[in-house]
């Protein structure tokens, strides 16, 4: 046999290995795929749950509460994903509500609410749509029932008594950031030279009770609290509600903000004197419950500080976050008692 013969009798024979392996690798991956469940399709029995197991998974204390909280977001009782997929109004809440309490992967979901992997992340991401349509003017707005001139005055007695020091202060303004991945693009802009990470900014207002009257964002992490308290034109629409409430009210806020007729703040500098220095340890006691209303936000909804899985331009981070506090309202109409310590 020559030489030539033999090099081509060893490469055909090469050929067969990789193809009898490749024959076999396929083999055993058809195997596992029919052999192997992924998940189950069941009708996930959430009205059986034990309540200590209830309250495990989705953060609320039993099946009453969270059919509570359905009827309050008032959620249609049939969805549509969009490629045409159907669910209940139960299945696509509690997926939202768990996927939220607490990072965790979809394969890990699938046997708790018997969906497949693909639907349950169509189910996520059509629900966090609805309800940030929904429900997201409950955050952007200043006009809502529940902020007439009586409920503003029952505030500023809260925060007075507390020892806000003026009778007129009725919330408390402040700023919070959320850690993300490190953006592929604009990476100086969303960077935080104070918080030493890439995050996205929030201003937010909050009650004595503890609930979120205004929520404004995002901002790039670059920017600081002046700049996101001008471009939220919050102190405009607090002179606007000003005029409705026919009465001078203001807001409290802290040393990194400026000064108005609609906004105070906390004295600063070293040389301050002892009535100054007391004016500011009264406002941080009052400070406690603003601190309180983004800290809910992510003791109930842990997944939006997951910082591994806030991408920015990849998932809806600024959208999840707004969700996630206008679902903490009813979360405190449930079980949170601020008022009882405010109030």
């Amino acid at each position: 046999m020559s030489e030539s013969s033999s090099r081509m009798a060893q490469f055909f024979e090469e050929q067969e290995r990789l193809f009898r392996r490749r024959r076999t690798n396929y083999a055993l991956r058809t195997e596992n795929m029919l052999t192997e469940t992924y998940y189950v399709r069941h009708t996930s029995e959430l009205a059986e749950m034990a309540d200590v197991i209830f309250r495990a998974h989705f953060r609320l204390h039993n099946y009453n509460d969270f059919l509570y909280l359905v009827h309050r977001l008032e959620i249609s009782a049939i969805m549509t994903c969009s490629n045409g997929s159907r669910f209940t109004d139960e299945v696509a809440f509690a997926l939202v509500v768990r996927r939220m309490a607490y990072p965790s992967r979809w394969i890990d979901l699938a046997d708790l609410l018997g969906r497949d992997v693909t639907q349950l992340s169509r189910i996520y991401n059509t629900m966090v749509d609805w309800l940030y349509s929904k429900h997201c003017h409950r955050l952007e707005s200043l006009d809502q029932p529940w902020l007439a001139r009586e409920d503003v005055e029952r505030y500023a007695r809260a925060v007075y008594r507390r020892g806000g020091r003026y009778d007129n202060c009725w919330a408390l303004v402040d700023g919070t950031a959320r850690p993300i991945c490190r953006p592929g693009a604009d990476q100086r802009d969303y960077y935080s030279g104070h918080c030493r990470l890439h995050v996205p900014k929030w201003q937010s207002i909050v009650a004595p009770d503890g609930l979120i009257v205004n929520l404004w964002g995002p901002a790039e992490g670059r920017r600081p609290n002046c700049f996101i308290l001008a471009q939220s034109n919050l102190i405009a629409r607090l002179r606007a509600k000003n005029e409705e409430w026919r009465k001078l009210y203001c807001v409290f806020r802290d040393r990194g903000y400026g000064i108005s007729d609609v906004v105070q703040r906390s004295f600063k500098g070293a040389d301050l004197t002892e009535e100054e220095k007391k004016f500011n340890e009264d406002l941080a006691s009052c400070r406690i419950f603003v601190e309180s209303g983004f800290g809910k936000i992510i003791q109930y909804f842990a997944f939006d500080n997951y910082q591994q899985n806030n991408k920015l331009f990849l998932l809806q981070v600024a959208t999840r976050y707004i969700v996630s506090a206008s679902d903490e309202l009813p979360y405190l109409c449930l079980w949170i008692r601020n008022s009882e310590v405010y109030l």
